[in-house]
């Protein structure tokens, strides 16, 4: 589960990986990093994620920036969403699609000055890279790969806007889908707050040479509010439980974004883009025909994906999994929306039941 797209066959240690070593940190493979799985206490991890504020690293994120003249109506003819409509200080959801309409990567797009700063899921940089250049002929248009160069801290838990606004006054009041550069003592630090099925982060951006800096200023913040640093099988939980689709799980090169809850992610009025016909059909049609929904699982969690059935008929598969630290294994599956119904029995290969919770909520 902690595995995210394609895993690379070198693996680089994050810039602060001495650092959460010397906190006790467990650490799992991820794609092309090594990355914190926990700090020996996922409960703990959890309910700061959850109930307080948790901090952690996420400098594996892919950072792509996009600049020049034409940088503008390029993005607008590769992405679904609507960048030409995002003023300085705004960013948005984003696929990228392939002509069928599948999707190939999630972003975060934020636009600056003079670029537009893509965030891509971790081991993504080849495919958004392979991607973009493709298509790029004549455009006045540059793509720069700051990955490395640059680290990345984010922030999960309802308290996470009060650490937020007791280290930087002019973030105090950032809305979704915003981002404001701010000073630490060793320069400037892009902070940005995003918002997917209800799941509140933080985004703080530093170059490498002062990532070290901003952990030293935020974790105290941070023990203030009552929160730990957190690895990733407890965001992985949080995740699940808010029905946030993975890159490598609930979506694939064949799942539409509709069906997955992306919706905050496609435009339905912009001009023309990769993949916009079917995805456009999907909108008119005002239904797909899967739905992603959040699930108890009775038993272990098998390996995945694992094929569910309901009314002796395959409906589709269990993609996500984790046990709850006081609690049932909870999953996320695509399944037939016949069968998104809250209440709905599926079975696993072993039998064991898979009851629907809910259908994940779309992002906001």
């Amino acid at each position: 589960a902690l595995l995210a797209a394609r895993v690379t066959a070198t693996l680089t240690r994050l810039l602060l990986h001495a650092r959460h070593a010397a906190a006790g940190a467990v650490f799992a493979e991820g794609a092309g990093s090594t990355v914190p799985r926990n700090y020996g206490d996922v409960a703990a991890e959890y309910r700061a994620a959850r109930e307080t504020v948790a901090l952690s690293d996420w400098s594996d994120t892919v950072q792509i920036l996009v600049g020049g003249g034409d940088r503008v109506r390029f993005l607008q003819g590769m992405v679904t969403n609507d960048v030409a409509a995002l003023a300085v200080g705004q960013g948005a959801p984003a696929c990228l699609c392939n002509e069928k309409g599948g999707i190939q990567v999630v972003l975060h797009i934020w636009s600056r000055n003079d670029d537009f700063l893509l965030l891509s899921p971790p081991g993504t940089a080849e495919t958004v890279r392979a991607r973009l250049d493709r298509y790029i002929v004549a455009d006045d248009v540059t793509l720069t790969d700051p990955t490395g160069a640059h680290g990345m801290l984010s922030l999960w838990g309802p308290r996470a806007a009060q650490v937020v606004g007791a280290l930087w006054e002019t973030a105090r009041e950032l809305e979704p889908n915003r981002f404001v550069e701010v000073e630490i003592d060793a320069g400037a630090v892009w902070v940005g707050r995003r918002s997917q099925a209800g799941l509140q982060t933080y985004e703080l951006l530093a170059p490498s040479d002062q990532i070290g800096a901003l952990a030293d200023q935020v974790a105290p913040e941070v023990e203030q509010a009552g929160g730990r640093w957190a690895g990733r099988e407890a965001l992985e939980l949080v995740r699940i439980e808010a029905g946030v689709p993975r890159l490598g799980a609930e979506v694939t090169e064949h799942t539409f974004p509709q069906e997955v809850g992306l919706t905050e992610a496609v435009s339905s009025t912009k001009g023309c883009y990769i993949g916009q016909e079917v995805i456009l059909r999907i909108e008119h049609r005002g239904h797909v025909n899967r739905g992603l929904v959040r699930v108890e699982v009775e038993d272990e969690c098998p390996a995945l994906p694992a094929a569910v059935t309901a009314d002796g008929k395959a409906v589709g598969h269990l993609t996500s999994c984790a046990r709850l630290p006081e609690g049932p294994s909870v999953g996320l599956a695509v399944v037939r929306r016949t069968y998104a119904v809250p209440g709905t029995r599926l079975t696993l290969p072993s039998g064991a039941a898979a009851t629907v919770r809910g259908e994940a909520p779309p992002d906001s």
